[in-house]
């Protein structure tokens, strides 16, 4: 299990055991199964035990929930426009669940936090202004959010990784919470890409197999 310590923002990974429990395809040269339960995230100060599972139907109004509560933090710290009112669409997070890439972090029964993580070819991500790090088989982090409980990227990250270590996630320039969140989890900023459904600009940044042991070892 992955066991994350930290205190005043600062966390050491101090042992991954990773366990299995679902059929899947490979990728980005992990051959087995996808985790469908990942361990347990120790925090200091709250102590959350968070298990990451993947997100049913049945949870689908708690993750409504955490997205609005997601939306008003945003709006409240000076991003109001990167989800605006009604951000991502429940038909996105309907075949999300669907296609089960869309995972909850939980702690006592409870939904904290959610996101999604996408295997391959992002059609946003084809052009670049900037350059990509690697052109290998990655994996994509989208739509994470929380219910205002911390850890939830402390506690994803590792459980993307344990699927495909080479990762891509993007943000709003306006969201410098993120911004700050994917520098410190060892992300390299890469340059501007545009979305494909409206063109507008994110800030996109890359974590390769490389950093990743760094980050594990250093942090």
């Amino acid at each position: 299990q992955w066991v994350i310590t930290g205190r005043e923002g600062r966390r050491k990974l101090l042992r991954p055991r990773l366990f299995f429990a679902m059929d899947s395809p490979s990728c980005c040269g992990f051959h087995g199964s996808i985790p469908h339960k990942m361990g347990e995230i120790h925090e200091s100060g709250d102590l959350m035990h968070y298990e990451i599972r993947k997100v049913t139907f049945q949870d689908f109004n708690d993750i409504r929930a955490i997205y609005a509560s997601a939306r008003a933090f945003m709006a409240r710290t000076g991003n109001p426009n990167q989800w605006g009112k009604d951000h991502p669409p429940e038909e996105t997070l309907r075949k999300n669940i669907q296609d089960g890439v869309l995972y909850a972090v939980c702690a006592d029964g409870k939904i904290h936090g959610v996101f999604a993580f996408l295997l391959g070819e992002d059609p946003s991500y084809g052009e670049i202004d900037g350059a990509w790090l690697s052109s290998a088989p990655y994996g994509t982090i989208h739509r994470i959010a929380s219910d205002g409980s911390r850890g939830i990227m402390a506690a994803a990250l590792p459980f993307c990784k344990s699927i495909c270590p080479h990762i891509r996630i993007d943000t709003h320039a306006d969201n410098r919470v993120m911004q700050e969140h994917i520098l410190k989890n060892g992300f390299r900023r890469c340059g501007i890409i545009h979305l494909q459904e409206n063109g507008e600009p994110r800030i996109a940044y890359e974590l390769l197999p490389e950093q990743t042991c760094t980050e594990s070892e250093n942090a």
